[in-house]
């Protein structure tokens, strides 16, 4: 089973690679087409970052810094060394907090 926020932001990115489909098939404007895609790439990256938070595979270990718990998404979510600086880190879902301490 998805994690909910996950599983919303999957459906928003299938409905602008539909929506981006159908503007390529009716041959848009490439502003529209640039714009299009531009939406598709956040969209597409918001999907992989959520999933590696939540549900990490192995090759994407190297990457993990620690576990930790956020409200927010009311799950344990998995913090990448690229989103920790110094005794700070930003969670998937936006928030900056302080490292929790080395056990």
């Amino acid at each position: 089973m998805l994690h909910p926020r996950l599983e919303a932001a999957f459906g928003e990115l299938v409905a602008a690679w539909r929506h981006h489909e159908r503007l390529r098939a009716r041959r848009a404007p490439l502003r529209d087409l640039a714009e299009s895609r531009a939406r598709l790439d956040r969209l597409r990256q918001e999907v992989w970052r959520l999933r590696i938070a939540l549900s990490p595979d192995p090759s994407s270990a190297r990457d993990m810094a620690f576990p930790v718990r956020c409200p927010e998404l009311d799950a344990t979510v998995w913090i990448r060394w690229p989103d920790v600086e110094g005794d700070r880190y930003r969670c998937v879902c936006g928030q900056v907090a302080s490292r929790p301490p080395d056990r």
